[in-house]
């Protein structure tokens, strides 16, 4: 039975049909309540006219109703409307795993961030004693916010025929009967034990985890065959065919796929927890990088040189260093160094003529976040530790501008093909978070707040933890502003400073994401950032800092001169990026075959600080 939009099932109304499945028929539909879109499932009559199914029904669906993960589809809530059974979910965007592989295998980045995220559904669900029973490429959604597992548990809800499933290629199907009943699941997923009409547990989800995983990465089913006996023949007593390890990537995946589909549950890996580390650990060998032959050493120091000549840029930053405002404090060390691009790339302005190269250092001082290109002339973020002379590009960050960083260091925001984007170093895949057809900077809060400019004549938006988008600033007519870039939040969270460009002036303003306050600063002809107590701003080729009260959006003192002929970019941000950690990084202005280099003798103090300034040596 098809509902028509406009039916009413208890406060819920059918607003269009989506798919038909293995459980029944999707809706979607919206809460007449909280006036929410939500995804209604109707089980059907048949659940409501056997008793077992029917207590099997609300013991499943209150079971998952409980598990608040954001890698799990949320259920809201479970009812009856005469013979109809439905249980109310997240209405989640995005097509299924099995749409997907349906263009073939996933790329090895895209693969390993998928698993970990299924394998962290799958983990925190067992945690709480719920077993899906149903886990299949249908099951499970991919969003710009990453992945979604659905149906927990409402597997065994169904048994018997079922029609084509509209959003995966396998619909979950009837299989051998265990005692009164058939087992549910979806051919090709379901475990030996459970065929065998054995106890299953959590360990039957380990089974399934691998067989969805392998086809992940072949692109083909772990067990197939011309008929439902062929599958079940091939579970029982078969193999898959080895994947071709070509990377140890792949090798060891094929270690974790085997392992999981290992006949005995004994036999497999004896929790989702353990697995998720495993895969967890996978890609993070791939963000950390090789160590390099002697041959290849020489090599690269050949193509610093180079390299650091073809840009006429180089970064400087000025470790170990701090601001102490109102208060003489004795110089620490200073630790100067300089870097040019990967062997081989170079640094990637914005379209112009002369431009300062995009970077960003992360929250703890650790790590150097920049866009360079490849030989192919794509532009990528690439990651370098601060205590390696090595840098590696992120997977999944072709195109990307303008990075920025999660306070946590761990993650990185950008804007890539049309959309503010973020990718974390635990090997998840990138996603996207918001529409930015030419995003122009972004900055990310403890609390997940982000605010970012989509377009290069916006104002601010903020994009909130539960994905909300509102509108943070407004273009003032007053003043003909143009647009607003390169947001950056103060420490408390609430305030914030960016550039206002108008028809006028350019200016650095203070305001706060709970509206009320917004003035201007000081007037500059680039963006500014803050570290340790001082707001960074350009007065013509100087970078200057001065101390802010980043209360009341006031500065306390005069500015001190940090960096000569800072490097800029006609899309108005300048070349240095500053963390609370004491760590500086610019990019000055360099002519011909120089090299910027450190000359200590030079050092500016601010606050009693020695900080560096820059000398040029002939390379």
């Amino acid at each position: 039975m098809t509902l028509t939009p406009g039916t009413r099932l208890g406060p819920y109304e059918v607003v269009g049909f989506v798919a038909a499945g293995g459980m029944g028929e999707v809706y979607r539909g919206r809460d007449t309540r909280l006036g929410r879109t939500v995804a209604i499932k109707v089980v059907g009559s048949t659940v409501m006219h056997r008793p077992e199914s029917r207590r099997r029904f609300e013991e499943e669906a209150r079971l998952a109703a409980q598990l608040d993960h954001p890698r799990i589809g949320a259920v809201y809530d479970v009812g009856e409307a005469g013979d109809i059974a439905y249980f109310v979910m997240e209405f989640i965007e995005g097509p299924s795993l099995a749409q997907r592989l349906a263009a073939g295998p996933l790329p090895v980045e895209e693969l390993i961030g998928v698993a970990i995220e299924i394998a962290a559904a799958l983990a925190f669900a067992h945690r709480r004693g719920v077993v899906h029973r149903d886990l299949k490429p249908g099951n499970v959604l991919l969003t710009s916010k990453g992945v979604k597992v659905i149906d927990f548990g409402l597997g065994t809800v169904h048994a018997g025929g079922a029609p084509a499933d509209g959003l995966a290629k396998a619909e979950t199907a009837a299989l051998p009967n265990t005692d009164m009943h058939l087992v549910p699941g979806t051919a090709g997923f379901v475990p030996p034990e459970r065929l065998q009409g054995l106890p299953s547990d959590h360990r039957a989800d380990v089974f399934a985890f691998g067989a969805v995983l392998y086809e992940m990465a072949s692109g083909r089913r772990a067990f197939d065959g011309r008929s439902p006996a062929d599958v079940i023949a091939a579970i029982l007593t078969g193999e898959p065919p080895p994947l071709a390890t070509t990377s140890p990537e792949i090798a060891d995946l094929d270690w974790v796929i085997r392992r999981s589909l290992k006949k005995a549950p004994d036999d497999r890996w004896q929790s989702m927890a353990d697995v998720e580390a495993v895969l967890r650990r996978i890609a993070g060998a791939r963000l950390r990088p090789a160590a390099p032959t002697p041959a290849a050493r020489a090599a690269d120091r050949r193509g610093w040189y180079a390299a650091a000549i073809a840009t006429a840029i180089a970064i400087v930053l000025a470790a170990a260093f701090a601001w102490r405002a109102n208060r003489a404090v004795a110089s620490p060390p200073l630790v100067a160094l300089t870097i040019a691009p990967p062997a081989g790339s170079g640094f990637t302005p914005t379209e112009g003529s002369v431009q300062a190269p995009q970077f960003a250092v992360s929250p703890d001082g650790r790590l150097l976040a920049f866009v360079a290109a490849d030989g192919g002339g794509v532009p990528a973020i690439w990651i370098r530790p601060l205590d390696s002379t090595e840098a590696r590009a992120i997977p999944g960050t072709a195109r990307a501008a303008y990075p920025f960083w999660a306070p946590t260091s761990r993650s990185i925001g950008f804007f890539a093909d049309g959309y503010m984007r973020r990718v974390d170093f635990d090997g998840a895949p990138p996603r996207a978070l918001a529409p930015a057809p030419n995003g122009r900077g972004g900055t990310w809060s403890a609390d997940n707040t982000i605010l970012f400019v989509a377009d290069i004549a916006d104002s601010i938006q903020r994009l909130s933890a539960d994905g909300r988008i509102v509108p943070q600033t407004m273009l003032s007519e007053v003043r003909r502003e143009t647009s607003h870039r390169f947001p950056v939040f103060l420490p408390d969270g609430r305030h914030f400073v960016y550039f206002a460009r108008g028809e006028n002036d350019e200016t650095i303003h203070f305001a706060s994401i709970e509206g009320g306050e917004d003035h201007v600063i000081v007037a500059s002809p680039r963006a500014a950032t803050y570290a340790a107590g001082h707001l960074l701003y350009v007065e013509e080729d100087a970078l200057l800092a001065a101390p802010l009260d980043v209360t009341r959006g006031r500065l306390t003192g005069d500015p001190i001169a940090v960096v000569d002929r800072i490097a800029t970019s006609s899309n108005f941000y300048g070349g240095f990026s500053a963390s609370e950690a004491g760590v500086l990084a610019t990019a000055s202005k360099a002519a011909g075959a120089e090299l910027v280099w450190v000359n200590r003798d030079r050092g500016a103090r601010i606050c009693g600080c020695s900080i560096s300034s820059a000398a040029t040596m002939s390379a």
